[in-house]
């Protein structure tokens, strides 16, 4: 029988960080053997990710607990939907993480956040913040990440009435600063403040909080720290059913979460939250974003070596099986 060498990359429990063994394993693998090596699916292309520059280590070793415990809290122990969204989403679909690697060694933060949407139907705003608390709790027994919820004031979780149109699912927005720095903390030192000045534009002019003294606050906020975005959607109108989990999943820094039933839904949520005269509003669908055009400011500088990485990389994660941007814009869904 041929020997079949399967060279495993194991995560350490809540560290994030890689370990590599070789395990030989006479024979063909059979149905135990092709659930094993399904298994083994995130250790192995998280592998071949990193080795092809579509990931950033540092980045995995500090925001990778974070992004397991969110998967393990959320979905595996209460049963509740959970991707990463927005530009994180994108991020997800391209690389596989939210950070790349270029030739020349530079390593390049695709956010300044990390965005989650949770779904928690019919859940009262009390429920939802019970529930934030506690997860907050699991990520400290598990990693020993503290964190705060700082989501600005006045902004009614981001739900108030005359910023309706940046929030189109109507979930409500939870800020969670994790005491850990990473890759998107640089990136938010360097646009960030664009970021928040936009975002009081949006949310907060007119309220109680001055413009100065928020800038002020921000600034103090995300100096040391990584910002997490939960969209917990539980009440008001329902999502849509393509916000449904599908049998295919994505990988985001290592850790497998569901993908939704239509991609493209990803698009609008994306474009909701720019202001309409941004240029973003002129793309159609999400495969317009699929490569880095100079549309995004988050985004990487547009260049074929970077055409590239996104080719190379989607196809590591399509080859294991999971979904990605590149076979997204192969589907008839990619043009609804």
């Amino acid at each position: 029988m041929a020997l079949l060498c399967l060279m495993m990359i194991a995560l350490a429990p809540g560290m994030g960080a890689l370990r590599l063994r070789t395990q030989v394993d006479e024979g063909a693998p059979g149905v135990h053997g092709v659930a094993a090596l399904r298994d083994l699916s995130p250790s192995l292309s998280l592998r071949q990710l990193v080795d092809t520059q579509c990931q950033d280590q540092k980045m995995i070793d500090a925001m990778g607990p974070v992004v397991e415990s969110l998967g393990t809290f959320w979905e595996k122990d209460h049963h509740m939907t959970i991707y990463p969204w927005a530009i994180t989403g994108l991020a997800a679909l391209r690389y596989g993480g939210v950070s790349v690697v270029k030739n020349d060694g530079v390593v390049e933060a695709f956010d300044h956040d990390l965005d989650f949407l949770i779904q928690m139907p019919n859940s009262t705003r009390k429920q939802v913040d019970a529930m934030v608390r506690q997860w907050r709790s699991h990520l400290q027994e598990k990693t020993g990440y503290k964190s705060y919820d700082s989501t600005p004031p006045g902004t009614e979780h981001l739900r108030v009435k005359r910023a309706a149109k940046y929030n189109n699912v109507e979930a409500s927005h939870y800020f969670i600063f994790i005491k850990k720095p990473s890759r998107t903390t640089k990136k938010m030192s360097e646009q960030g403040m664009q970021f928040w000045d936009d975002f009081y534009g949006k949310f907060m002019k007119g309220g109680p909080v001055s413009k100065k003294d928020f800038a002020k606050s921000v600034k103090g906020r995300t100096k040391y720290t990584t910002m997490v975005d939960l969209w917990v959607k539980h009440d008001g109108r329902p999502l849509d059913e393509g916000y449904k989990a599908s049998e295919k999943k994505m990988l985001f820094l290592g850790h497998e979460f569901s993908s939704p039933k239509n991609p493209e839904l990803l698009h609008g949520d994306i474009l909701a939250t720019y202001k309409d005269t941004h240029r973003i509003h002129k793309t159609k669908n999400l495969c317009d974003l699929r490569e880095p055009n100079g549309v995004i400011e988050e985004d990487v500088a547009p260049s074929m070596e970077e055409s590239e990485r996104v080719h190379k990389c989607s196809k590591i994660l399509s080859d294991h099986g999971y979904f990605s941007i590149s076979e997204h814009c192969q589907s008839p869904l990619s043009h609804p």
